[in-house]
């Protein structure tokens, strides 16, 4: 790279950006300097910001200043400021909080925004996503809801608001609802109790909602739903860990040649997830020094680091900063799924799940 003949930089420059993901900071390789200098002959905007990025992990301040730069401009392609937004998160630039907190309405970057405030332990972040919560889009308020609940004191400010209805309760999903749990505070887990009675998460009553479904979903009701409005909640409730027909995420198992013919098998995964669970599915809860506790599973080992696949993103997170890790028998998928749905919804969504090609 330092010498300018490499046919195609975008390829290496990508690649160590992949390597590097995640990493507040690395020492740069040998002539990095020079390589940028090169690079910037190219007169490349894509590979510029690239180049950028791998200077902020190496600790190149006026990279920072860049790709602060580069967030603001509303000429940018949104994809590319989201990815710098992303890489100032990673490197705990000391301005991208407040940068942030000017972008949590923002068309364009607010679903970012509101997940890079996560990393910071500051309770006013909270005063500000729940007063924001109403003007917000519905992709920003599921970010939210995930930020809030990410540490016990703006947990605390999520129950409260969802206490005031100023958060409606049915907002919050099974996913979030176990986020909050494990938080493992006492406090919370009576306040998820009294919102939710009756969920089954919450109840243990695991039977009596087996029954009540399997009385429900009979073949003819099935055959009367909708399977089109059931493919909009599998994609809304299930399509971003398991795929179908071609389409969803790779974080839980294949679905599309599974026994899901049978409503019986359905049931018995949605209703208790944890029952049959494979190894490589145990949800892993790691809490960190500075208070927040992430959920999901390990996706990989590297040394100091750890690839931990949450619901909604990837994240390399360093062995040092984990005040305790620890892995249980309990599926990433949560228990719950069908609570907030009607019978009508929760037809339709059988309806897909057992079709037999894509509606």
């Amino acid at each position: 790279l330092a010498s300018g003949t490499v046919d195609n930089p975008e390829i290496v420059v990508t690649g160590m950006n992949e390597a590097l993901r995640g990493r507040r900071k690395a020492e740069p390789p040998a002539r990095w300097g020079e390589a940028v200098a090169a690079l910037e002959k190219r007169d490349d905007p894509e590979l510029d910001r690239l180049v950028n990025e791998l200077s902020i992990v190496f600790g190149d301040g006026r990279a920072a200043d860049e790709v602060r730069a580069l967030v603001k401009d509303k000429h940018v392609d949104a994809e590319a400021r989201r990815n710098a937004i992303e890489a100032l998160v990673q490197s705990r630039d000391p301005e991208i909080a407040r940068l942030l907190r000017t972008l949590v309405n923002d068309r364009d970057l607010a679903t970012a925004a509101i997940r890079g405030l996560a990393a910071f332990d500051d309770p006013s972040i909270a005063t500000l996503l729940v007063d924001r919560y109403p003007s917000m889009r519905q992709a920003a308020q599921i970010e939210t809801v995930n930020t809030l609940a990410s540490r016990p004191l703006s947990a605390a400010a999520l129950i409260a608001a969802i206490e005031s209805e100023r958060i409606p309760a049915a907002r919050v999903s099974a996913f979030q609802i176990r986020q909050l749990r494990n938080l493992g505070d006492a406090g919370i887990g009576e306040k998820l109790k009294s919102i939710w009675p009756d969920h089954p998460a919450l109840t243990g009553q695991k039977g009596e909602l087996f029954e009540k479904y399997r009385k429900l979903a009979t073949p003819a009701k099935i055959a009367a739903a909708d399977p089109a409005e059931g493919r909009v909640l599998f994609q809304s409730l299930c399509g971003s860990c398991h795929k179908m027909f071609g389409h969803g995420g790779a974080i839980g198992p294949e679905l599309t040649g599974s026994d899901r013919r049978n409503v019986n098998y359905l049931l018995e995964n949605i209703i208790d997830p944890s029952a049959t669970l494979a190894e490589n599915y145990r949800l892993s809860v790691a809490t960190l020094k500075d208070g927040r506790v992430l959920s999901g599973v390990i996706a990989g080992e590297d040394g100091d680091e750890i690839r931990l696949q949450t619901i909604a993103e990837q994240m390399t997170v360093r062995r040092s900063d984990i005040e305790m890790l620890e892995t249980s028998q309990l599926s990433l998928m949560p228990e719950g799924l069908l609570a907030a749905l009607s019978e009508e919804q929760a037809l339709n969504l059988f309806a897909f799940l057992m079709s037999a090609k894509s509606p």
